[in-house]
């Protein structure tokens, strides 16, 4: 029996999302998948392994049937493979595009975002917010912020959104430029450090708001050689999974430490990276569960390392790096190696 009409579109959507520059620029999983093959193919069954797609179907074919009419991709039917149509450009910006709009309904689906959006220009992407370590609340709505980031299609679009935003559900939303709101909330937090320290208390990267790292989801991944930095860990999956990444901690160029958001997103997000055969530096890597004292003392030191950075930045000297979604801020460690953190 084939999909129904309003399924098909909505895999045609998001499969011409995620190949959509707006979200490739995000996803390195999915750049690197394209990058194993020389005119960028991808296979079905990859995605499929999607959240979003196979929570609508499991039956490649159908995925085929979906795609196959797409001007924005080209579809190998023999051989069950998908790419993009244009190449990617040599880079993607975004920033004079994207605002930041709040408050919006934390129970809001993306489809109703992206349909109420979509009364005021093309929009490219939409990008929920969460609170940090909260993949444990009991639903969505209860971890996600009231806030979006939304990417139009033009600058004047989201002109005329921030200049005359409307109301969502009756409540007047607020719009700002996204480079304006980072901006301010960096010098937000600047100032209520700088007070609380001449006052003799601790600054807000002292103070810790976020929950304890969670036991039993923690894994060490080795056997791919030098890893460059944490995003190419966080890489190994596709964009939309990378939230259950709760910390990557990097105790040797060639050994990264990764604690997920608890134990079942650590398992599926393990399960799912063995049966996609993903690489990294060209070679599959070997993930094994920290148990016991290995564990403890993985978390001691994340822990340790979360103090020490907030302590040099109470020192002055500042961040390094900024945050984006839940990603976060990678550092560099003792014993000669690289240590990062994403949180």
């Amino acid at each position: 029996m084939p999909l129904a009409q309003e399924v098909a579109a909505k895999l045609k959507k998001q499969i011409e999302f995620y190949f959509s520059d707006v979200n490739i620029a995000k996803d390195v999983f999915l750049k690197a998948k394209m990058a194993e093959s020389a005119e960028g193919f991808v296979p079905l069954a990859v995605l499929l392994t999607f959240n979003r797609v196979n929570s609508l179907t499991k039956d490649p074919q159908e995925v085929l049937e979906a795609i196959r009419d797409s001007d924005a991709l080209v579809v190998d039917a023999e051989q069950m493979l998908v790419r993009r149509a244009q190449p990617l450009p040599e880079s993607i910006q975004t920033d004079g595009e994207t605002l930041y709009v709040k408050p919006v309904p934390a129970a809001a689906t993306l489809e109703q975002l992206q349909e109420f959006f979509g009364k005021f220009g093309t929009v490219r992407a939409i990008w929920r917010r969460y609170f940090a370590g909260a993949a444990t609340a009991k639903d969505e709505a209860s971890r996600t912020k009231q806030s979006v980031f939304v990417v139009f299609g033009t600058k004047e679009e989201a002109e005329a959104f921030k200049n005359a935003p409307p109301q969502y559900d009756g409540v007047q939303l607020l719009a700002q430029w996204k480079t304006e709101y980072l901006a301010a909330k960096a010098e937000e937090l600047a100032a209520k450090n700088k007070n609380k320290v001449a006052r003799g208390g601790k600054s807000e990267t002292t103070a810790r708001t976020t929950p304890s790292m969670p036991k039993n989801a923690s894994y060490s991944v080795s056997g791919v050689g030098e890893i460059e930095k944490f995003a190419s860990i966080k890489g190994l999956w596709p964009a939309e999974e990378q939230k259950g990444v709760r910390y990557v901690f990097m105790p040797s160029k060639e050994e990264a430490n990764v604690v997920f958001q608890d134990e079942q997103t650590a398992e599926k997000m393990v399960a799912d990276l063995t049966s996609r055969g993903t690489t990294l530096n060209g070679k599959v890597p070997t993930v094994k569960k920290l148990e016991g004292e290995a564990e403890e003392t993985l978390i001691q030191s994340v822990e340790k390392e979360i103090a020490d950075r907030a302590a040099q930045n109470n020192g002055g000297r500042g961040g390094r790096g900024g945050r984006g979604g839940r990603g976060g801020r990678g550092g560099r460690g003792g014993r000669g190696g690289k240590r990062e953190r994403d949180e």
